[in-house]
This record gives structure tokens, C-alpha cells and sequence, in this order.
């Protein structure tokens, strides 16, 4: 009976020692998975910053005209005279420095006023 009991105790442990193992390797799986997830929403988080960061001084045409009121003619005659240049893109939207098109419009202004 002794020996029976013996038996049934080993397999018992023998079976509890493989959910051990499985249930490691599960947590490793799972580790992996969080320490993914977490470098993603880092990595997105940086992206929001930096493109927040970005976002003060680049605009797009029609913001700069919302925050200017101008038309889009006058944004187009300080874009030729004061030679303002897109730095980059939103999508298809060119990006224009804010500061670079404060003094294109100096310049347009300046230039107005002689003709």
C-alpha cells in the first residue's frame, strides 16, 4: 500500500513539475510579448512628442493662413517674393517654418510698399 502511494506521489510531482515548465515557458512568452508592447507605446510616445515638438513651428498653407488672415492669393505672392520654400511634408501637404514665412512676409511687405 506504502508502495502504491509512493507511486501516485511521483507521478503527482512528476506532472506538477511539467506545469511548472510549461507555465515558465508561458511566462517568458508573455515577458517577451510585455517588454514588445511596452517599446511600441515608447516608440509611439516619441513619435507624439516629436512630431508635437515639430508641429510649433511647421504649418501647412492653410493654417498659416488661418493664423495670418490671408488669402490664398497673398500666400502665394509672400511665398514667390519672400522665395519661401516647404521643409518638409505632412502627407501630401507641404510644411512651411513658421519663422522662415514671418520674414517672407517682411520681405513681401518691404517689397509692396516700393511698388
Amino acid at each position: 500500500m506504502l508502495d502504491i502511494d509512493t507511486k501516485v506521489l511521483e507521478q503527482q510531482i512528476e506532472e506538477t513539475s511539467q506545469q511548472i515548465q510549461e507555465y515558465q515557458s508561458k511566462l517568458v512568452k508573455l515577458q517577451d510579448l510585455r517588454t514588445r508592447l511596452v517599446s511600441r507605446i515608447e516608440f509611439i510616445e516619441l513619435n507624439n512628442d516629436y512630431l508635437a515638438e515639430k508641429k510649433k513651428v511647421l504649418y501647412t498653407k492653410s493654417e498659416i493662413m488661418k493664423k495670418f488672415k490671408t488669402g490664398s492669393s497673398t500666400f502665394n505672392e509672400i511665398k514667390k517674393i519672400g522665395k519661401l520654400d516647404p521643409v518638409d511634408n505632412l502627407g501630401r501637404a507641404p510644411l512651411y517654418n513658421i519663422s522662415d514665412f514671418e520674414q517672407a512676409r517682411e520681405d513681401y511687405k518691404l517689397w509692396k510698399k516700393q511698388y
